[in-house]
């Protein structure tokens, strides 16, 4: 018998060659890769410690964060000073605090974004790597991680070549990112998570600037009035938490309770169907279903969720229910904003019904400080009411009824809080253990804690 086919030999010969070749690539790429991560971090570490001489705590320990956020583990040096931070907490701080002025707040967000850009460069430089290796499947991971961190619209040029930081990438991967886009306001976007975790939203209106970006699956006016109040809120917030987001924040509207349940259960997050508004703090994203609401209920609850958002986007610190919730009801509770279609006012009282209803059932401080508005959501709405009101009521007293060197020990453990990233961890963005800054807080008040109780109840059959 003869043998097989001298074609067939030559193949069987190169294949094994073709894959050895191939995985060489791969290794080649990962370590380009871990070199290329590790330095994103260096870059932000370095400007942290910078930070950190200069008594800017809340933008030290974000970019401390992002250090190793941005290295996906490659930088050990990153992890570490981020260890160091944790466990020295006060003491990791050696400068007197104080609030940034805006001048300051403006500089920081300027050196912050050029950091950014450094971070998209190098990782596009990534994605051209891999294709010159004909690592098609990196290089489509690199790219999606990447236009996800531009956030903008896809661009393609006159050849249908996708247009990234000014650079056209080949046929074949930018028509992959073509066929996976979502047509917004009659422009191509990349998918982001809530996308492709909810497939059956096909339509979305956009109204967006570089700070806010509004979705809604209702209607491009819903959009544009929702942009146009939670916008002035912006400002506001960046004065009262003496920090910016260092990423665009983002409201989506969600006019089917389908979608948003759906949305939550695919995220492991189905604990919070019971609410109407969810702050993601992965995505940056406020979650709204207005479904059967009123549009002056609607936009409190913009105001509210999108208060969380940019806490959580200054830093992940995981602070206890009643201060999340009462600094969120500060800016979008009942009566505590007005918006005329023009101008938005915030910080005001709550309205009249809703401080009588909570005195009506004011829980003892050692519940409020334990509560959780979640678990109260889903067992008692009246209950839970109650606390977001108390809450409310309890961070505006310790601000302003408590005299001023309250005051300053509350600012102290919210600055502590953040600048520590109290327990945050990386790999659990949607940790709610509160201990750490729960034990803060005790560690400042709980010699007076009956004393403040005392003093709150008389505040607050005044107010």
């Amino acid at each position: 018998m003869g043998g097989p086919p001298l074609a067939v030999l030559a193949l069987l010969l190169v294949s094994p060659w073709l894959q050895g070749r191939r995985e060489d690539a791969i290794e080649d790429f990962k370590e380009e890769r871990t070199r290329v991560l590790a330095l994103s971090g260096q870059r932000h570490l370095e400007y942290g410690l910078e930070l950190r001489k200069k008594g800017l705590t809340t933008q030290a320990a974000a970019q401390i964060l992002m250090a190793v956020e941005a290295s996906q583990g490659k930088n050990k040096t990153a992890e570490l000073i981020l260890g160091l931070m944790r466990a020295y907490e006060d003491e990791f701080w050696k400068r007197r605090i104080e609030k940034p002025t805006r001048e300051k707040l403006e500089a920081h967000e300027r050196r912050a974004e050029k950091l950014r850009q450094e971070d998209r460069e190098a990782r596009l430089d990534l994605v051209k790597w891999a294709q010159r290796a004909d690592l098609e499947e990196q290089a489509h991971e690199e790219l999606r991680e990447l236009l996800l961190a531009i956030d903008e619209p896809l661009v393609f040029d006159e050849r249908g070549r996708l247009l990234v930081l000014g650079d056209a990438l080949g046929s074949e991967l930018s028509e992959r990112v073509r066929t996976g886009a979502i047509e917004i306001n009659g422009r191509p976007y990349a998918r982001d998570a809530f996308l492709r975790r909810v497939p059956e939203v096909a339509r979305i209106f956009e109204k967006s600037s570089p700070e806010l970006r509004v979705r809604s699956t209702r209607s491009l006016t819903d959009a544009e009035e929702l942009h146009a109040a939670a916008t002035q809120l912006l400002p506001v917030l960046s004065d009262d938490f003496g920090a910016t987001p260092g990423r665009r924040l983002q409201l989506l509207v969600l006019g089917e309770r389908k979608h948003f349940d759906s949305y939550l259960d695919l995220s492991g997050l189905s604990s919070h169907r019971a609410a109407d508004g969810f702050a993601d703090p992965v995505a940056g994203t406020a979650f709204l279903c207005p479904e059967g609401s009123s549009g002056e209920y609607v936009l409190g609850l913009a105001l509210h969720e999108l208060t969380h958002v940019f806490q959580y986007s200054v830093s992940p610190a995981v602070l206890p229910s009643w201060y999340i919730e009462g600094c969120a009801e500060t800016y979008g509770g009942a009566g505590t904003f007005r918006w005329d279609g023009k101008a938005l006012s915030v910080r005001g009282t709550m309205a009249a019904a809703r401080l009588e209803e909570l005195r009506a059932g004011v829980l003892p401080l050692g519940e409020l400080l334990e509560g959780d508005a979640l678990a109260l959501l889903a067992r008692d709405k009246l209950a839970a009411r109650r606390f977001y009101a108390q809450a409310w009521a309890f961070v505006r007293f310790l601000e302003q009824g408590a005299g001023p060197e309250i005051a300053a020990r509350f600012e102290r453990w919210r600055t502590l809080c953040f600048g520590s990233a109290a327990g945050a961890e990386l790999d659990k963005p949607y940790l709610t253990d509160a201990s750490t800054s729960a034990r803060l807080f005790l560690e400042l008040f709980e010699k007076d804690l009956a004393r403040l109780e005392q003093g709150f109840g008389a505040w607050l059959k005044e107010l």
